[in-house]
Order: C-alpha cells, then sequence, then structure tokens
C-alpha cells in the first residue's frame, strides 16, 4: 500500500475470498501489534472467540449476497492478547475483499456508559414515587451520553473522508466521486474533465521556511480552492501538495477556462504565508475509461505543464504519450 493509505487513521485489510489476509496497511498493524503487519493468515485468527463465530456466520454469506457489508462489529485481538473493538465497513471487487477497519474503544466506552445508566433508569422507576429527582438527573446523564455519542459518530464519519490537514475531501472521497462520474458517463453519456494540480517549487517552499510555513500554504491553497471553485464541482487533496479539481458536466475546453481562472486568481492574490503558483493538467473522459486511465492522463498533462515552464494549465494531447 502507498504512504497515504499506510498512514490513514483507520486499518485497512485487504483478504481473499476466503478471508485470508493478503495486505494490510501500517495503522492496521499497529492496532494488532504487528509494526511489519501480517500475511498468509486467515482473519478470524486475528478475531476474539465470539467475533469469530459471527465473523464465520455472517460476513462470508452476506458478502457472497450482497457484495458488501456496512457497519460489521467485530473484536479483534491485540498481539499481547487485548482484545479491541472495531466497525468494519467492506466491500468486493472481483477475487479480493476490501475492509476499513476504525477503531471503537471510545465509542464502545460511550454505549456501556449509556446502558449502565438505562438499566439505572429503568431500576428507579420502579419505585417513581420516591426517586423521582434521581430519575430526573440519570434521564439528563442518558441524553448527555447520547448527545456525545451522535457527535462522536458524526465525527468519525467525517474523519473518514476528510484530509485532516486542508479539510478538504480526502482519496477516499474523491475516489467514490469519480466513481459517480464515471457511471453517469457510462449510462447517460454525461461529459466531465479531471484536473490534477501541483503547487509549483513547492519542495524550494519546504526548503527554505520549513515544513510548518508549507504545512501553512497547503491549508491557504485548500481553503481558497474550496472557496473558488463552480458550483457542482468537487476538489479535495490527494496528498503531498497534489490536489484534484473533479469538473462535472464539461468538455476539456470549459475546463481548461476554468483551470485557468483558478490558477490565475492563485498567481494574483496575496498569500499570508508565502507566494506560489500552481500548474494544472486536465484530461476529458472517454468511452472506456476507468478512474485510473483518466488520472494517469490528467498526469501526464500536469507534468506536460510543468515541464513547459510551471504556472499553466495544460490539456491532454496524445503526444504526451511519447
Amino acid at each position: 500500500m502507498n504512504r497515504l493509505y499506510d498512514e490513514l487513521p483507520c486499518g485497512l485489510l485487504e483478504l481473499d475470498m476466503n478471508g485470508n489476509i493478503l495486505e494490510m496497511n501500517n495503522t492496521m498493524g499497529r492496532l494488532l501489534g504487528h509494526e511489519t503487519g501480517i500475511t498468509n493468515t486467515h482473519m478470524h485468527d486475528m478475531l476474539t472467540r465470539p467475533s469469530r463465530i459471527y465473523f464465520q456466520t455472517y460476513f462470508a454469506p452476506l458478502m457472497m449476497v450482497h457484495g458488501e457489508i456496512a457497519e460489521m462489529h467485530l473484536v479483534f485481538r491485540h498481539r499481547d492478547g487485548t482484545a479491541f473493538p472495531v466497525l468494519v465497513n467492506a466491500m468486493r471487487q472481483e477475487d479480493r475483499i476490501l475492509c476499513a477497519l476504525v477503531k471503537m474503544t471510545q465509542r464502545e466506552a460511550y454505549e456501556q456508559e449509556l446502558m449502565h445508566a438505562k438499566r439505572q433508569s429503568e431500576q428507579v422507576l420502579e419505585d417513581k414515587d420516591t426517586a423521582f429527582r434521581e430519575l430526573q438527573t440519570l434521564m439528563r446523564e442518558y441524553e448527555d451520553k447520547r448527545r456525545e455519542l451522535i457527535e462522536l459518530n458524526q465525527k468519525l464519519s467525517r474523519l473518514s473522508i476528510t484530509d485532516e490537514l486542508t479539510g478538504l475531501p480526502n482519496r477516499r472521497f474523491l475516489e467514490e466521486r469519480l466513481k459517480s462520474l464515471l457511471h453517469a458517463a457510462y449510462v447517460n453519456h454525461v461529459p466531465f474533465s479531471v484536473m490534477l494540480l501541483d503547487i509549483d517549487h513547492f519542495k524550494m517552499v519546504n526548503d527554505r521556511y520549513g515544513h510548518h510555513v508549507g504545512d501553512d500554504v497547503l491549508r491557504e491553497l485548500g481553503r481558497e480552492l474550496q472557496a473558488i471553485i463552480r458550483e457542482g464541482d468537487t476538489v479535495g487533496r490527494l496528498g503531498g501538495e497534489e490536489f484534484l479539481v473533479l469538473f462535472s458536466s464539461v468538455d476539456s475546453v470549459q475546463a481548461e477556462v476554468a483551470g485557468n481562472d483558478i490558477r490565475l486568481h492563485m498567481s494574483k492574490r496575496e498569500w499570508e504565508s508565502c507566494p506560489i503558483t500552481i500548474s494544472g493538467g486536465i484530461a476529458q473522459w472517454r468511452a472506456g475509461d476507468s478512474a485510473e486511465s483518466l488520472l494517469q492522463r490528467a498526469d501526464r498533462a500536469l507534468y506536460a505543464a510543468k515541464n513547459g515552464g510551471r504556472n499553466q494549465i495544460a490539456i491532454y494531447k496524445e503526444e504526451m504519450d511519447v
């Protein structure tokens, strides 16, 4: 797995259709206490006995029938023998199963507190004449915990699709949005284009001013991109200094106009951190495109823009393949 996926704040597992572990990211390895990861091991060997039974009973049948699993609760065993709960989302891709796992220790503690408060409330109800005030207190605590749990769930949901540094949609969100655009293009022949953006000479910014200023530049660029993109378009951070803009319902010529508007805005504005320029590469959807082929063409166009002097937008052309 690449560096970005390795350091995501959630565990990632790749399984074969029999449940054997093919690959995991660094985060999952740390959760299990195996810094180098584990392969050629069955997933149920990582689970507690009750979760192993639940996994064998429900996971494979649900995956075969529906091709995906949403929010399955399982309990894994750390290398030192301690157990920790996770929330599992999984989907089948051909002969593989991709799993995303979020540790639920804090959430489970909230749920236990909720159940405890609920049981206390029920007990107090048996003698409501003498314990009315206590009941009201417990119910307030119950509502407070319930609100905290809702907020925690919302935070976990945002975290899974948001880039922590810039607050923009992250790679995972962009991949899902790109899938939707590809589907609409395939079914309804709705055109769209993509633009890869890169900060010019970003390494020099880090070397000259330090990485903290580099982070400030990324945050400031993220805010500006979010503020000026067209309604209906999507912008997010892929990683490092690379961003992706998804132009819906436009061809590459229209996308170039919008891309140059963005580029000019960035070159003329007064930056709080340090002045930068950006370069971009645009590719338009073609029949038969996959996300990978489309982004590869955009990347070649970006390379051409940088090779041509930077601070410019380039549209993919066939000669860029040479």
